[in-house]
């Protein structure tokens, strides 16, 4: 491997952002050290051809893949097979790189061994502009820290636990031999989640935030329409994580505990979208409670904890909460004590 990191890309219809995603990794000083794989996962549009001039004008630096349309996981499952730096990272097409940022992140990576690098991020609104820093705990040196130190501090680092987050050594990611669920949104949960919580060693970065998260595009899976649209796929991501966390025999005490809390946090969102944000609450309810079951039949240990939690939500949908209270209620007593520790 002579790259230090490959960027993967999956797109899919991605004519309208790609060309400023692909854009920000042009740093000079980098050229020779990252490789950008777009995994054009069947579009219709222009997407093919746009990558196409990049592969042509800087052919060390993209690269081009296209498939039959598989879905966000499955563009993920492709890139990683192809990638050859020693570390990877997935980026949306409608996201992109914090180009100032790009030359340091790679001068650490180069520095560095750990399993799992993990770095806060941006999001930047699409109608304002705004950009809004996810950070990680600012008194917690830059050094490599096991697992435990990670879940004992959830608070401190959960920003840095997310897809837009983690960044993978690509020997520790394909020694796991994972394959993403295929055909459905809501995987960057399990992709967060496994193989982090298999790792020994993670370098938490607070002082670079690479990736720019945009946000407020209907098209995306986290806007309301969409949430309430795709709620077979989160249940689907769901039980895929829970079977998993039921029957991986090789999960430590410590990836356990960090894996738990992912599943807690996606199961958390499925809650606040069924119960809260469904145009006929009692349908979201009855779904819930179909959903709570299946779970809950895979992880009996489960069910004293997040039933508590789940009344909560209930109590909220009888009271009609509709999706702009909801948003005010984020901050406040009530949905703290519902995420508890996770938040």
């Amino acid at each position: 491997m002579d790259k230090v990191i490959s960027f993967i890309i999956p797109a899919y219809n991605s004519q309208q952002y790609i060309k400023k995603c692909l854009d920000t990794f042009l740093v000079p000083e980098v050229l020779d050290k990252i490789e950008v794989i777009v995994v054009n996962d069947g579009s219709e549009d222009q997407t093919e051809a746009i990558v196409q001039a990049y592969v042509n004008a800087y052919p060390e630096v993209y690269r081009l893949f296209t498939k039959e349309n598989g879905g966000h996981g499955s563009a993920i499952n492709e890139g990683v097979c192809l990638a050859s730096g020693r570390y990877l990272k997935v980026i949306d097409a409608d996201d992109w790189i914090y180009s100032k940022d790009l030359h340091p992140a790679v001068i650490r990576l180069e520095q560095c061994e750990a399993q799992v690098v993990i770095m806060p991020y941006h999001t930047i609104d699409m109608a304002t502009g705004k950009r809004r820093k996810y950070g990680l705990y600012a008194g917690y040196p830059d050094e490599v820290c096991a697992l435990e130190k990670i879940v004992e501090n959830w608070r401190e680092f959960e920003h840095g636990l997310t897809f837009h987050g983690v960044i993978y050594k690509t020997d520790f990611y394909r020694a796991r031999g994972i394959r993403l669920v295929e055909h459905v949104f809501y995987e960057d949960y399990e992709y967060a989640a496994v193989p982090f919580c298999f790792a020994q060693t993670i370098l938490p970065v607070k002082d670079i935030s690479l990736y720019e998260y945009q946000i407020g595009n209907s098209q995306q899976s986290v806007a309301v329409e969409n949430q309430i649209k795709r709620l077979g796929h989160m249940e689907q991501v769901l039980e895929h994580m829970a079977d998993f966390y039921r029957e991986e025999k090789r999960m430590p005490e410590i990836g356990k505990a960090y894996f738990y809390k992912k599943l807690e946090g996606l199961l958390l969102s499925y809650y606040r979208t069924v119960c809260l944000l469904s145009p006929d609450k009692r349908a979201g309810v009855r779904r819930a409670n179909i959903e709570n079951q299946k779970l809950f039949s895979k992880i009996p240990e489960w069910k004293k904890v997040m039933k508590q939690k789940y009344r909560i939500f209930f109590l909220l949908s009888l009271c009609n909460v509709n999706a702009r209270q909801y948003e005010g209620i984020l901050n406040n007593r009530i949905y703290k004590a519902v995420r508890g520790k996770y938040c």
